[in-house]
């Protein structure tokens, strides 16, 4: 590190230098501008005689606001065969605040490049000719509340050997700046750097003995140091030109689409300046935004694909939050996302590019590995807040025992405590001290000498600078004690450590999921849209199973392939790791919320029009009710509107348990057929069998065919009973469904986080203002609830089962806290130190004793559908229908439902919620217990329809499967993305070695397994209607059958 007389020294010089890069400067002042909306930039085109006119000394600016400035100038004869260049600058300073303009830039009518606050100067012209006239346009965005913008552009030659002179010696500085002052490098090259000085003549700038000093300078730096002194380094740092940017966060998706053009025109200006700059950029999504928004801009990203220079890969459809999403969604932003990089710019993705996501599921090494991914790539796991991971490079192993190779960024600031050298970063800045930085704080020097880089201004995007690409021209030369610098594509990185992990006898392994060890409430906040989420990707699988039924029967002529697809992409988009997540502003959720309803509206819609066309074809003896399930098979209450003269439901003659009340039947569809749907009956006879239930109000017991239950005055359960395991089920002495607030005040990354001392203090709900019986029928018992608490108020109905030892809990909440996080907590009884934690396409097991900091740090969890405390013989599980964030608190169940943070957006959450949560005892663990299919029955619907008496080419009764094993799932049914068949994606669900036939209501004439992506693999041999697979433990399997 340089001393106080060092820096003294050189930067006087550095900036007499950079000062003289530019002469000749000249303002632009004859400005005018027009107000305009978001996308306007074709309004450039336009006449401007009839803008207002700018005021250069007046500043400009608005919320949310755009303009466009435009100015026409003549060339005069001091700028005669030189290069020309534009600089814009604002007043400026923050290169980190989203909010500084920002501009699309067209001169003559052209698109030219983006400028920013870190990207202000464009080439106008290489050979200046007097007289020549050009027309500059700034299609302008600001987001102020101030009108604080100064827009003020002017003109200047720039001096390229002053200017290449300069980054010699800044080079030279900032590597001193990195090595100690004691070592032998730091005094060798200071005395290059002294030596090379006092060839520079500073007398007079302007004269031509500065410029014949200068030239001679850089000559000896270029023979003494470049040449000389550098030499091939043993370690290469590969450098990819990169910029992260947010589909949606502190911005909305509409300024995200500026954004792409910005960014993507600024690598194409550059590209065109230094011919070996290469370029990689992931997320489909951005590209179709650009292919649609400005076609010209997007051909010639086309063409420097085709030329080698720019890297299309990622796989995804967006860089998605990987904890909330289900299995197939993640499956279906690889498919998408990889189909669009092969369509558009035929290149097939291997790589999986997340470089900012907050945590990863223990599902996806298998996802990646069955959709022909190989590598893996993020930066986010340094951000632990109590551990540090082990390894950089390591292969990462999955639930079903798939391995990854994954690497995590180690770009970072280069410190001489390197115990200092923590966060790292997606947005590096290719100077001396983060390109030493990426090595130094490496840990697998061992198994590589390869480390990555990812340079250029990100999160709102900008991309590298020619800054940064005039560093690496020089570090590229291997400088002493720094990695060689070496322009590289990602995809040539990994396979070079790959090349150098294939000899290692002992690989590093990481079992396992990849938990943050931050953002913690990011499972939780912005509710609303998780539930919604989840909605559209039940629904979205919903329409594709009834399309292909219609299909199959010649029903429809057309599957809805682009219905299909639109609602997937936007699915996919809405799961970017800022919207799903929850930390974006609020008018991020107001689009999210509009793409929802369109999703769930124009699903539900095709959804009621299969009901009807199935419902008229079925035949049935009777009039009744088609029930349609898109499930395994399963029992199920139904609720439907009926008139008068029904009074009850059969089956095959045999009344079924129901009740009616005000013109509504309920009634117990006992067995509905896997994927299928069932036909009942309508009868005039009302099911007089006792009632099972018996209430006793005035101590508030309640005794039903599972439980014996009592109650306090709150609502809160104080003892539940288990009647046929004769034991009870929660801990003596403390409350089940006992809601507890508390005080949440992140001191960093409000909406983001939850910390571990949000434990320190608890507050109860100690009001309920109603507690009674709302329907005690031969089905089922409803308890309703309603509690006020501070601003808030909450309904819940509490649901005892007739049939099922499931008790829901199902509740809306018309939240109005701040900064307070809501759980609902089970003591249960259950000895055991692990819970069963359900994720993508499988479960994980996680440890609920804090023994170590690694389970310490796990104080908040995220499941999916449930989670489950076992010990021999018996367990209890937790399930939900739109819930993600868990604890297991003094081995009890633990569901957080609610937080409320202000930054990023003020209101998050604020607002009316419904959900249902669900506590399930049962025998044995959670494979033997139906754990599984009772959180599957929790979250899908079934769907009804009045059916006529009639006759129909359908059966009363039908099943497009079945599925002999119940630990093997079918996840998905859906026509072929090509066409020619339908595509099953099954999954085993235990973690079990398991074969299993499964049968089809058809003969199948050809079956294929495939990949995630419905590339087929291998044949299967099926006997008519049958089959038999064999599936290992979590295998997920995706089948082709044709009919």
């Amino acid at each position: 590190m340089v001393t106080v007389a060092t820096t003294r020294k050189y930067q006087p010089i550095l900036k007499l230098l950079k000062n003289n890069m530019y002469q000749n400067t000249k303002t632009v002042s004859s400005l005018k501008y027009l107000e305009c909306e978001y996308h306007d930039w074709d309004l450039v085109h336009e006449n401007s005689n009839n803008w207002d006119v700018y005021d250069t000394n007046q500043g400009f600016g608005a919320v949310d606001a755009h303009f466009i400035f435009k100015t026409t100038f003549k060339l005069d004869e001091s700028y005669e065969g030189k290069a020309v260049t534009v600089q814009v600058s604002t007043g400026a300073t923050d290169i980190w605040n989203n909010n500084n303009p920002q501009f699309i830039t067209f001169v003559n009518g052209e698109l030219i490049c983006g400028l920013d606050i870190n990207h202000t100067e464009f080439e106008l012209t290489t050979l200046a000719k007097t007289g020549e006239v050009y027309e500059i346009a700034l299609y302008t965005y600001c987001n102020t509340e101030k009108q604080d913008v100064f827009l003020n552009i002017q003109l200047s030659t720039k001096n390229l050997e002053v200017m290449d002179l300069y980054f010699d010696i800044k080079t030279l500085f900032d590597v001193l700046n990195v090595l100690d002052e004691r070592s032998a490098e730091f005094i060798t090259i200071t005395d290059i750097l002294d030596s090379a000085l006092q060839l520079l003549d500073l007398r007079d700038l302007q004269s031509t003995s500065f410029l014949e000093s200068a030239f001679k300078t850089q000559e000896y730096l270029s023979q003494h140091f470049f040449k000389q002194y550098c030499e091939d380094a043993a370690v290469i740092e590969h450098v990819v030109g990169h910029t992260h940017i947010d589909v949606a966060w502190l911005w909305t998706l509409a300024q995200t689409r500026e954004k792409v053009i910005r960014s993507f025109s600024t690598v194409i200006y550059l590209m065109n300046k230094y011919p070996e700059y290469k370029f990689m950029s992931s997320q489909p999504q951005l590209y179709d935004f650009v292919k649609k928004d400005f076609p010209s801009l997007f051909e010639k990203i086309k063409e420097m694909v085709r030329q080698g220079r720019w890297e299309p890969e990622g796989s995804m459809w967006v860089e998605p939050d990987c904890n909330v999403p289900s299995g197939e969604s993640l499956v279906r932003q690889i498919l998408y996302g990889k189909a669009f990089f092969q369509k558009e710019f035929n290149k097939s993705n291997e790589i999986l590019w997340l470089p900012d996501v907050f945590g990863y599921s223990a599902a996806l090494p298998q996802i990646m590995k069955k959709s022909g991914i190989k590598y893996f790539m993020t930066s986010k796991i340094a951000w632990n807040d109590t551990n540090i991971m082990p390894d950089d490079t390591f292969l990462w192993e999955g639930i079903d025992g798939s391995k990854i190779l994954t690497h995590l960024l180690t770009t970072t600031d280069f410190m001489h405590d390197r115990t200092q050298m923590k966060n790292t970063t997606y947005n590096g800045l290719l100077n001396a001290s983060q390109i030493k930085g990426a090595w130094e704080k490496y840990l697998n020097k061992k198994e590589s000498r390869h480390v990555l880089q990812l340079y250029g201004y990100g999160d709102g995007g900008g991309g590298p600078t020619y800054e940064m690409l005039e560093s690496n021209r020089r570090f590229s030369n291997g400088i002493k004690g720094f990695p060689k610098t070496q322009q590289s594509f990602a995809k040539e990185f990994f396979d070079s450590l790959s090349k150098d992990f294939s000899k290692s006898k002992q690989p590093p392994t990481w079992h396992g999921e990849l938990y943050l060890e931050n953002h913690r409430g990011t499972y939780t906040s912005m509710a609303e849209n998780k539930k919604a989420n989840r909605l559209a990707e039940i629904t979205n699988s919903d329409v594709e199973f009834l399309a292909s039924f219609l299909k199959t029967y010649n029903l429809q002529k057309e599957y809805p392939y682009s219905l299909m697809e639109r609602n997937w992409k936007k699915t996919m988009l809405n799961q970017f790791h800022d919207i799903l997540p929850g930390t974006a502003i609020a008018e991020v959720y107001e689009d999210s919320q509009k793409d929802y309803k369109d999703i769930l509206t124009t699903n539900h819609a095709f959804i009621q029009q299969a009901l009807e066309i199935i419902s008229a074809e079925v035949a049935a003896e009777k009039s009744g009710v088609l029930v349609l399930n898109t499930i395994m098979r399963r029992p199920r209450v139904i609720t439907i509107p009926v008139s008068k003269d029904i009074l009850g439901v059969s089956y095959e003659g045999k009344a079924l348990p129901s009740f009616k009340e005000n013109e509504i039947l309920t009634f117990l569809a006992p067995e509905i057929p896997t994927k299928g749907y069932i036909c009942y009956s309508f009868s005039n006879k009302t099911y007089n069998e006792e009632n099972p239930f018996l209430w006793d109000g005035i101590n508030k017991v309640l005794d039903t065919p599972f439980y014996h239950v009592k109650f306090n005055k709150l609502g809160e359960i104080l003892s539940l009973f288990d009647k046929s395991e004769k034991r009870e089920i929660l801990r003596e002495n403390e409350l089940g469904n006992h809601f507890v607030l508390y005080e949440d005040r992140p001191w960093e990354y409000d909406a983001w986080n939850i910390e571990k001392s949000y434990l320190d203090k608890a507050y109860y709900i100690d009001s309920c203002e109603e507690f009674k019986i709302t329907e005690c029928s031969p089905l089922r018992v409803i308890i309703q609830l309603k509690k006020s608490f501070l601003n808030s108020y909450m309904k819940q109905k509490i649901i005892f089962y007739q049939h099922s030892k499931r008790i829901d809990f199902e509740t809306t909440v018309d939240w109005h806290e701040t900064n307070l996080l809501l759980k609902v907590e089970f003591p249960v009884d259950i000895h055991t130190s692990k819970a069963s934690c359900d994720i993508q396409f499988g479960n994980v097991e996680r440890q609920i004793h804090p023994n170590t900091s690694w389970d310490q740090a796990k104080f908040e969890l995220c499941a999916h559908k449930w989670v489950d405390l076992s010990e021999p013989g018996y367990g209890i599980a937790l399930l939900n229908n739109g819930k993600y964030g868990h604890d297991f608190l003094n081995a009890s169940l633990r569901l957080t439902l609610l937080k409320s943070a202000v930054y990023p957006n003020p209101k998050a959450d604020r607002g009316l919620h419904t959900f249902t949560y669900a506590l399930y005892p049962h025998e044995g663990d959670f494979r033997n217990g139906n754990v599984v299919e009772e959180a599957y029955d929790l979250n899908h619907s079934v769907y009804t329809a009045e059916v006529k008496k009639q006759k129909g080419k359908l059966p009363a009764r039908y099943s497009f499967l079945q599925i002999k094993k119940k630990n093997v799932i079918c996840e998905t049914l859906k026509y072929a993305e090509d066409g020619d068949g339908i595509i099953l994606r099954l999954y085993e669900s235990w973690g079990m070695r398991t074969k299993s036939s499964i049968e089809f209501t058809k003969s199948i004439s050809e079956m294929w397994e495939c990949d995630l992506l419905e590339n087929k693999i291998s044949q299967i041999l099926s006997s008519g209607d049958k089959t038999f697979l064999s599936f290992n433990p979590y295998e997920i399997k995706t089948i082709f059958i044709k009919y």
